[in-house]
Protein backbone atom coordinates (compact mmCIF):
# COMPACT_ATOMS: atom_id res chain seq x y z
CA UNK A 1 0.00 0.00 0.00
CA UNK A 2 0.98 3.18 -1.12
CA UNK A 3 1.76 5.93 2.09
CA UNK A 4 1.61 9.53 2.26
CA UNK A 5 1.54 10.28 -1.61
CA UNK A 6 2.46 14.06 -2.67
CA UNK A 7 1.46 15.15 -5.82
CA UNK A 8 3.46 18.08 -7.76
CA UNK A 9 3.63 19.31 -11.15
CA UNK A 10 6.69 19.82 -13.37
CA UNK A 11 7.08 23.13 -15.50
CA UNK A 12 8.27 22.13 -18.82
CA UNK A 13 7.55 25.45 -20.21
CA UNK A 14 7.01 29.45 -18.67
CA UNK A 15 3.58 28.20 -17.35
CA UNK A 16 2.93 25.03 -14.84
CA UNK A 17 0.52 22.53 -16.43
CA UNK A 18 -1.83 20.24 -14.89
CA UNK A 19 -1.41 17.64 -17.75
CA UNK A 20 2.07 16.97 -15.98
CA UNK A 21 0.63 16.36 -12.67
CA UNK A 22 2.69 13.50 -11.02
CA UNK A 23 1.65 11.62 -7.33
CA UNK A 24 4.73 11.15 -5.12
CA UNK A 25 5.53 8.29 -3.27
CA UNK A 26 7.67 6.69 -0.52
CA UNK A 27 9.93 4.15 -1.35
CA UNK A 28 9.01 2.46 1.61
CA UNK A 29 10.74 -1.14 0.97
CA UNK A 30 14.11 0.12 -0.35
CA UNK A 31 13.09 -1.69 -3.80
CA UNK A 32 13.95 0.90 -6.18
CA UNK A 33 18.10 1.90 -6.81
CA UNK A 34 16.96 5.39 -8.47
CA UNK A 35 14.10 7.14 -9.73
CA UNK A 36 13.67 8.55 -13.56
CA UNK A 37 12.44 11.66 -12.07
CA UNK A 38 15.49 11.92 -9.78
CA UNK A 39 18.44 9.67 -11.20
CA UNK A 40 21.46 9.08 -8.83
CA UNK A 41 22.85 6.93 -6.45
CA UNK A 42 20.80 5.47 -4.12
CA UNK A 43 22.09 4.95 -0.26
CA UNK A 44 18.82 5.33 1.01
CA UNK A 45 15.28 5.53 -0.24
CA UNK A 46 14.00 7.10 -2.91
CA UNK A 47 10.93 9.12 -3.46
CA UNK A 48 9.36 7.73 -7.07
CA UNK A 49 7.35 10.24 -9.30
CA UNK A 50 4.62 8.57 -10.82
CA UNK A 51 2.61 10.18 -13.59
CA UNK A 52 -1.04 10.91 -13.70
CA UNK A 53 -3.15 7.89 -15.85
CA UNK A 54 -5.56 10.71 -16.75
CA UNK A 55 -2.99 12.35 -18.66
CA UNK A 56 -1.94 9.21 -20.88
CA UNK A 57 -5.89 8.02 -21.17
CA UNK A 58 -6.33 11.74 -22.94
CA UNK A 59 -3.08 12.56 -24.83
CA UNK A 60 -2.69 8.42 -25.97
CA UNK A 61 -3.51 4.95 -27.53
CA UNK A 62 -0.68 3.69 -27.47
CA UNK A 63 -1.15 0.15 -26.20
CA UNK A 64 1.13 0.39 -23.56
CA UNK A 65 0.07 3.88 -22.05
CA UNK A 66 -0.79 4.48 -18.52
CA UNK A 67 1.09 1.47 -17.87
CA UNK A 68 3.47 2.35 -14.46
CA UNK A 69 6.97 0.26 -14.96
CA UNK A 70 9.74 -0.47 -12.53
CA UNK A 71 12.81 -1.77 -14.58
CA UNK A 72 15.99 -3.98 -13.06
CA UNK A 73 19.20 -2.15 -12.92
CA UNK A 74 20.98 -4.10 -15.21
CA UNK A 75 19.07 -2.92 -18.91
CA UNK A 76 20.15 0.22 -20.08
CA UNK A 77 17.95 3.18 -19.62
CA UNK A 78 18.59 6.40 -21.42
CA UNK A 79 19.43 9.69 -19.09
CA UNK A 80 20.58 7.03 -16.33
CA UNK A 81 23.56 5.30 -15.22
CA UNK A 82 23.12 1.82 -14.74
CA UNK A 83 24.34 0.34 -11.77
CA UNK A 84 24.11 -3.85 -11.50
CA UNK A 85 24.23 -2.40 -7.85
CA UNK A 86 28.01 -2.39 -7.31
CA UNK A 87 29.27 0.82 -6.56
CA UNK A 88 32.74 0.61 -8.26
CA UNK A 89 30.62 -0.29 -11.76
CA UNK A 90 28.08 2.67 -11.00
CA UNK A 91 31.82 5.13 -10.78
CA UNK A 92 33.17 3.25 -13.68
CA UNK A 93 30.70 3.92 -16.43
CA UNK A 94 29.06 7.25 -17.57
CA UNK A 95 25.05 8.29 -18.14
CA UNK A 96 23.71 5.87 -21.25
CA UNK A 97 22.66 7.64 -24.30
CA UNK A 98 20.34 5.58 -24.83
CA UNK A 99 18.37 2.61 -23.96
CA UNK A 100 18.62 -1.20 -24.38
CA UNK A 101 16.16 -2.11 -27.26
CA UNK A 102 14.17 -3.97 -25.31
CA UNK A 103 13.57 -1.24 -22.98
CA UNK A 104 13.39 1.23 -25.95
CA UNK A 105 10.47 -0.37 -27.05
CA UNK A 106 8.28 -0.09 -23.81
CA UNK A 107 8.84 3.62 -24.08
CA UNK A 108 8.08 3.33 -27.72
CA UNK A 109 5.24 1.49 -26.63
CA UNK A 110 3.94 4.52 -24.44
CA UNK A 111 5.02 2.84 -20.98
CA UNK A 112 5.66 5.01 -18.26
CA UNK A 113 9.11 3.48 -16.37
CA UNK A 114 8.98 4.95 -13.34
CA UNK A 115 12.63 4.14 -11.93
CA UNK A 116 15.28 1.23 -11.87
CA UNK A 117 15.08 -1.45 -9.33
CA UNK A 118 17.59 -3.07 -7.18
CA UNK A 119 19.22 -6.51 -7.96
CA UNK A 120 21.83 -8.61 -6.25
CA UNK A 121 25.36 -7.44 -7.21
CA UNK A 122 25.90 -8.41 -11.04
CA UNK A 123 22.77 -9.96 -10.78
CA UNK A 124 24.56 -13.24 -8.85
CA UNK A 125 22.41 -14.76 -6.13
CA UNK A 126 22.73 -12.81 -2.62
CA UNK A 127 21.03 -12.97 0.71
CA UNK A 128 19.90 -10.17 2.43
CA UNK A 129 22.55 -10.94 4.71
CA UNK A 130 25.25 -10.90 1.95
CA UNK A 131 24.40 -8.08 0.55
CA UNK A 132 27.31 -5.37 1.27
CA UNK A 133 27.35 -2.41 -1.30
CA UNK A 134 23.47 -1.59 -0.95
CA UNK A 135 21.34 -2.78 1.10
CA UNK A 136 18.35 -5.55 -0.12
CA UNK A 137 15.03 -4.69 -0.99
CA UNK A 138 12.34 -5.45 2.50
CA UNK A 139 10.19 -8.32 1.29
CA UNK A 140 6.36 -7.29 1.46
CA UNK A 141 5.47 -10.75 2.52
CA UNK A 142 4.01 -11.80 6.14
CA UNK A 143 6.16 -10.09 8.73
CA UNK A 144 8.27 -8.32 6.52
CA UNK A 145 11.61 -9.86 7.16
CA UNK A 146 11.52 -12.84 4.49
CA UNK A 147 14.28 -13.16 2.22
CA UNK A 148 14.60 -11.15 -1.09
CA UNK A 149 17.61 -12.93 -2.17
CA UNK A 150 17.40 -13.53 -5.88
CA UNK A 151 18.76 -11.17 -8.99
CA UNK A 152 15.94 -9.76 -9.06
CA UNK A 153 14.73 -8.95 -5.87
CA UNK A 154 14.08 -5.69 -6.23
CA UNK A 155 11.46 -6.00 -9.24
CA UNK A 156 9.82 -8.90 -7.10
CA UNK A 157 9.63 -6.48 -3.82
CA UNK A 158 8.37 -3.69 -5.83
CA UNK A 159 5.91 -5.48 -7.62
CA UNK A 160 4.57 -6.99 -4.64
CA UNK A 161 5.09 -3.87 -2.42
CA UNK A 162 3.39 -0.88 -4.11
CA UNK A 163 -0.04 -1.06 -5.83
CA UNK A 164 0.63 2.54 -7.74
CA UNK A 165 3.24 0.19 -9.77
CA UNK A 166 1.56 -2.01 -12.48
CA UNK A 167 4.38 -4.13 -14.15
CA UNK A 168 7.95 -4.14 -13.25
CA UNK A 169 11.15 -6.09 -15.49
CA UNK A 170 12.92 -8.79 -13.81
CA UNK A 171 15.61 -10.90 -15.46
CA UNK A 172 16.31 -14.85 -15.83
CA UNK A 173 18.67 -17.59 -17.57
CA UNK A 174 16.69 -19.21 -20.04
CA UNK A 175 18.34 -21.80 -22.62
CA UNK A 176 21.74 -19.82 -21.02
CA UNK A 177 20.54 -16.75 -22.17
CA UNK A 178 19.48 -14.15 -19.58
CA UNK A 179 16.38 -13.14 -21.00
CA UNK A 180 13.80 -10.27 -19.45
CA UNK A 181 10.40 -10.79 -17.87
CA UNK A 182 7.24 -9.55 -17.05
CA UNK A 183 6.44 -9.35 -12.77
CA UNK A 184 2.39 -7.93 -12.16
CA UNK A 185 -0.14 -8.87 -9.90
CA UNK A 186 -2.90 -9.07 -12.91
CA UNK A 187 -2.22 -12.12 -15.30
CA UNK A 188 -4.56 -10.47 -17.76
CA UNK A 189 -2.30 -7.18 -17.87
CA UNK A 190 0.61 -9.10 -17.65
CA UNK A 191 -0.83 -10.87 -20.74
CA UNK A 192 -1.27 -8.07 -22.62
CA UNK A 193 1.75 -6.27 -21.87
CA UNK A 194 3.54 -9.32 -22.89
CA UNK A 195 1.93 -9.63 -26.48
CA UNK A 196 2.53 -5.54 -26.95
CA UNK A 197 6.22 -5.86 -26.26
CA UNK A 198 7.20 -8.53 -28.30
CA UNK A 199 4.18 -8.59 -31.05
CA UNK A 200 3.57 -11.54 -33.34
CA UNK A 201 6.50 -12.83 -32.22
CA UNK A 202 5.59 -13.91 -28.89
CA UNK A 203 4.29 -17.89 -29.61
CA UNK A 204 6.16 -19.40 -26.75
CA UNK A 205 7.01 -18.77 -22.90
CA UNK A 206 10.49 -20.20 -23.20
CA UNK A 207 12.65 -17.70 -25.82
CA UNK A 208 14.73 -18.61 -28.47
CA UNK A 209 16.06 -15.40 -28.87
CA UNK A 210 17.85 -12.31 -26.18
CA UNK A 211 15.59 -10.15 -25.28
CA UNK A 212 12.19 -11.93 -25.61
CA UNK A 213 10.15 -10.97 -22.85
CA UNK A 214 8.67 -14.01 -20.56
CA UNK A 215 5.89 -13.50 -18.36
CA UNK A 216 7.70 -15.10 -14.83
CA UNK A 217 4.81 -14.29 -11.97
Amino acid sequence: MALNPETRSRQSTASWSLCDLEWLYADTHAAFFTATSAPGDNYGHVDVAVPSRLRHHISSKLPLTSIRVGVKDKFDLAGTKTSLCSRFYLQTYPEKSQSAPCIQRLLDLGASIVGKTKLCAFAQWEEPTEAIEYTSPWSARADGFQSSGGSSNGSGAAISAYDWLDITIGSDRIRYLDTPGIMGRDLQQCRHFAASWYGDRLESAVPDVLDQPVCVG
